[in-house]
């Protein structure tokens, strides 16, 4: 779903507002911190005649596998490059906005049609990893593209840790997200195998964020905020309510070797 543009503004302001607090109480230390301030992102550019525009896709959608052309714009002192996604022709501006992948604009003739595609749960898939490593996408991950995903069931789950997650993409999210409490378990006598649910669109150029860590202990499932290694525990956030139970049926339903070795080893 998209953040309303209120919703994103106010949280623009509080982080202007939290950095500029933080610089005025440390001003009087020596040495010079730094601080990232969220880039503003023009909302349209400018190439060959034609205006192209951004906004077409989601917050929460990073572009990925984007293949050039051989033409490149020099605006607003940055390079954009030319590149056709699922027939639509964009601009890509690698170093603008929030997200570490840049921000894609959308020829202002084809943004309604584009927008269209891009909020429709039908253009893309939805996945499920399971691995015993800390991060997603190595070698030993299970992924399972889930073909009957209920897009409002995700879309609650995401929500839920919305605050919680520490998402190198989002840096309004980190700088003023809430920080909910965590409770600790302990692994030294059991084995917990990671989850990660994604979705990325069918043409291959967008992906959520694939860092949301998740596990299931005892029949509940948890976000996992970070492992403290020292102690041998995870600090995590139980997910609860309808949504919490439709990803734990599904889990449930993988028939993953890793989770089946997790029950019997429990």
């Amino acid at each position: 779903m998209f953040r309303t543009k209120h919703t994103r503004f106010f949280k623009v302001i509080t982080a202007v507002l939290t950095v500029l607090l933080c610089a005025v109480l440390t001003a009087c230390l020596p040495g010079r911190l730094f601080f990232a301030l969220p880039q503003e992102v023009p909302e349209t550019v400018r190439a060959e005649g034609k205006t192209y525009r951004t906004g077409f896709y989601s917050d929460e959608l990073h572009p990925v596998n984007l293949e050039y052309t051989d033409k490149e714009y020099d605006i607003n002192n940055d390079t954009l490059y030319q590149v056709y996604i699922s027939g639509f022709e964009c601009l890509h501006a690698p170093s603008t906005g929030g997200s570490t992948n840049g921000t894609l604009y959308c020829l202002d003739s084809q943004w309604d049609e584009a927008q269209a595609y891009y909020a429709d749960p039908a253009n893309f898939t939805y996945y499920c990893e399971v691995t015993p490593d800390g991060i997603a996408g190595t070698e030993r991950a299970e992924v399972y593209a889930i073909g009957d995903m209920n897009p409002e069931m995700f879309d609650a789950l995401m929500g839920h840790i919305d605050g919680a997650r520490n998402d190198p993409f989002d840096a309004l999210e980190r700088l003023v997200g809430e920080k909910r409490e965590s409770e600790p378990i302990d692994e030294s006598n059991r084995t917990i195998y990671n989850i990660f649910f994604y979705r990325q669109s069918n043409d291959t150029h967008f992906v959520t964020f694939r860092g949301d860590h998740f596990c299931l202990v005892d029949g509940k499932l948890y976000f996992v905020r970070y492992h403290d290694g020292k102690d041998d525990t995870l600090h995590v956030i139980e997910m609860t309510g309808e949504a919490a139970d439709y990803f734990i049926d599904l889990v449930n339903g993988l028939n993953s070797p890793y989770l089946a070795r997790q029950e019997a080893g429990n």
